[in-house]
């Protein structure tokens, strides 16, 4: 009997975490609601009461008195707005991008889209590996607004200089998952779709080198042709001082069969 009720109280109890766990989903909703319909005062209320919100929550906060201060021209307000997105900058990385680029769809909101250009370039100012910038692809469309696909383009052409570089300067080879990644077509065109956005873009591309030209040249855009001239020039300077080389490598690379083969010799 004991054993029954037993268990009668630990479901009752997993239910009730899990009712408490919806009730600050739907809270955390509905605060942000609020503040995407201007009714700032509702959803700092929200926020206050809904500690479960955690970030999400703590960033509608920041937004809403932001808000709230340029709406009534409280000073106040806008300070404490600030203050509270001053301390969220810090604690800014990928995973919390999601939550961002809900507010920067708000574009009758021009105090958050500022803010949020901020916060953006903290998150994009960190990408140093291949995985993070893996994870930047998808935002590089402008259909995001300049606030998230222009850092996120920041940080790509940032990652590609340091592997050209790499080849054209110290005669290097680009890591394997990196040139998968340089010869990828949806990031190829991804690139491209910026293009007319973006002169960045064209860069970029140019720094992929040669697995751009048959994509470019298959995808008929204005300036493709500048593109194109581009990465040829190039490839003409790179053969001039690495004769054997490719476009991810300075020198021809050794399979571990030659190798082996000259070993024994």
């Amino acid at each position: 009997m004991n054993n029954a009720r037993n268990s009668v109280r630990l479901v009752v109890w997993v239910l009730l975490l899990g009712m408490g766990s919806l009730w600050a989903q739907s809270g955390c909703e509905e605060a942000y609601k609020a503040f995407a319909m201007s009714d700032f005062d509702k959803a700092i209320g929200l926020c206050q009461t809904t500690d479960e919100c955690g970030f999400f929550g703590e960033m509608i906060m920041g937004f809403a008195f932001l808000e709230r201060g340029e709406l009534n021209k409280r000073k106040r307000d806008v300070k404490i707005g600030e203050e509270q997105l001053k301390r969220l900058r810090p604690m800014m990385d990928l995973d919390k991008l999601q939550y961002l680029v809900r507010f920067t769809r708000l574009i009758d909101k021009q105090a958050t889209i500022r803010a949020s250009a901020i916060l953006s370039k903290t998150v994009f100012g960190l990408i140093e590996t291949l995985e993070q910038v893996r994870l930047v692809v998808p935002y590089l469309d402008f259909r995001y607004n300049e606030v998230i696909y222009s850092p996120a383009l920041e940080a790509t052409e940032r990652f590609l200089e340091l592997n050209r570089d790499y080849v054209y300067k110290k005669g290097g080879t680009i890591p394997k998952p990196v040139q998968v990644l340089f010869s990828d077509v949806d990031f190829i065109q991804a690139l491209i779709g910026l293009g007319a956005q973006e002169k960045r873009a064209w860069n970029c591309l140019t720094l992929i080198e040669e697995p751009v030209l048959d994509v470019l040249q298959k995808t008929p855009v204005e300036w493709g042709d500048r593109v194109i001239k581009e990465i040829q020039r190039r490839i003409e300077w790179r053969l001039k001082k690495y004769p054997d080389s490719t476009w991810f490598s300075a020198s021809p690379l050794i399979s571990a069969e030659n190798e082996t083969d000259k070993g024994e010799k």
